[in-house]
């Protein structure tokens, strides 16, 4: 989409269905100057936790990234469709979770393209950010992505050690504006740290907003074959 149509739409207060612009956009009474945080999502979707995690964003009015895989997409295109329209950002993973070095760095450029398309047949055009998994990389896939890369300035180690205490623990002790925290939509520990994290940060005074969200209203342009950690 045209950035300039995008400005537009951001500053309109209207929500625009597929059909009339081929993207979801939903604005917000986000303010630039109070502190947000990018709460972002891997591996999913895995629709028994994941909606658990949608339901705990949409009722604290609140959004979030999932960097997603597309064999997990394709299973779930309805699902995914679903979560686009409530807000929540859709980011590629590549397909099967591969990850770049000296030897696959061409295969795991073919599954991000793979998913691309995938994503643009189920949600549409939308901004297109990736995370390879494990946030690994090497110059020729810096090169050969045509998006953002969004690493991450905290991450949970929620898949290590599912304990939901732990996470709910490690993100308010620690969490600070600009924030990209790294959790996975894959297990229950994780979803019931949502569910007590999320209303806790929103009372805390935190915007939690989706990883374009964050750049957008830090001023910050996200640029193609450029890596972002923090915004």
């Amino acid at each position: 989409m045209n950035k300039l149509l995008l400005c537009i739409l951001l500053l309109s207060n209207v929500y625009y269905k597929e059909e009339d612009i081929d993207v979801y956009v939903f604005t917000r009474n986000i303010d630039a100057n109070q502190p947000m945080i990018a709460l972002t999502f891997d591996d999913g979707p895995y629709p028994k936790v994941t909606k658990r995690i949608v339901d705990a964003l949409v009722e604290n009015e609140s959004r979030a990234t999932f960097f997603q895989l597309g064999s997990r997409m394709e299973e779930n295109k309805e699902f995914v469709l679903a979560m686009a329209k409530k807000g929540m950002q859709i980011g590629n993973h590549t397909y099967t979770h591969v990850i770049p070095n000296g030897l696959n760095t061409k295969k795991c450029i073919s599954e991000l393209e793979q998913t691309k398309d995938l994503m643009e047949l189920v949600i549409g055009e939308q901004s297109y950010v990736v995370r390879t998994p494990g946030g690994a990389y090497n110059e020729a896939l810096l090169a050969a992505i045509d998006g953002p890369i969004i690493l991450w300035s905290m991450d949970t180690l929620d898949w290590k050690h599912q304990d939901a205490d732990r996470v709910v623990n490690q993100i308010l002790k620690d969490v600070k504006d600009g924030d990209i925290i790294l959790m996975h939509d894959l297990y229950e520990s994780t979803a019931e740290a949502c569910e007590v994290v999320i209303p806790e940060l929103v009372r805390r005074g935190y915007q939690l907003v989706t990883v374009d969200e964050l750049f957008y209203y830090k001023g910050i342009e996200l640029e193609d074959h450029e890596l972002y950690r923090h915004g």
